[in-house]
């Protein structure tokens, strides 16, 4: 079963026509930035990636998934028994501090921290996903959660020379959906400097 993906290339279409001397190469490499620029702030991408068979005492696991993205960090790490994999149970939450990411594609436990027991599927691992600079998609889910701010920071860039006001209003949608997409995992988002808050940038023409 393939990925249920959106595509930049089908948003366009919602866009030309508030775009004077629109281009339509220009509003696709708008929306690819405006999809990164989204994700990497918010890390509101995060999923669970298919289970992992555990290997008794193996240090290290590789990580794949088939989205054009690539893992920006670990959020997540449960162990399950053979009995919580039976019955459909969460597992065992691992300590932050037992792993780590080691970049681009692998999970390695601290030696002391290793799981010594084989489980089929008994490694669930969530990981925060950023979007490749070639990517032309995002999740259909994560598109129809915060697809309206990723279009209004495009915007922004497309209309910030040509109609000042108007760039605003969009600038304004971009931050409203990223403060609420900030505050959704805002106990894995390390606050702005000097504030425990969200900062929200507010344009007024």
């Amino acid at each position: 079963m393939g990925l249920n993906v959106v595509k930049y290339a089908d948003l366009v279409s919602r866009m030309a026509r508030d775009i004077p001397n629109f281009d339509y190469q220009d509003t696709l490499e708008a929306l690819r930035d405006a999809g990164r620029e989204f994700c990497n702030t918010s890390e509101a991408w995060y999923e669970n990636l298919t289970a992992i068979n555990i290997v008794a005492d193996q240090q290290s696991y590789a990580l794949s998934t088939d989205y054009p993205a690539h893992f920006k960090r670990v959020k997540s790490v449960h162990i399950l028994s053979s009995t919580d994999v039976t019955n459909g149970a969460e597992g065992r939450l691992m300590d932050s501090s037992y792993y780590k990411l080691v970049l681009p594609a692998t999970l390695k436990f601290k030696v002391n921290h290793t799981p010594s027991t084989a489980v089929t599927g008994g490694l669930v691992v969530e990981v925060v996903f950023a979007p490749n600079m070639n990517s032309t998609e995002l999740p259909a889910w994560f598109m129809s959660r915060w697809g309206d701010g990723i279009i209004g920071k495009a915007m922004y860039e497309l209309l910030k020379l040509q109609d000042v006001n108007k760039a605003g209003l969009f600038l304004n949608q971009y931050h409203a959906k990223l403060s609420e997409a900030m505050v959704e995992t805002m106990d894995d988002i390390t606050p702005y400097v000097g504030s425990s808050d969200v900062q929200v940038q507010e344009y007024t023409p």
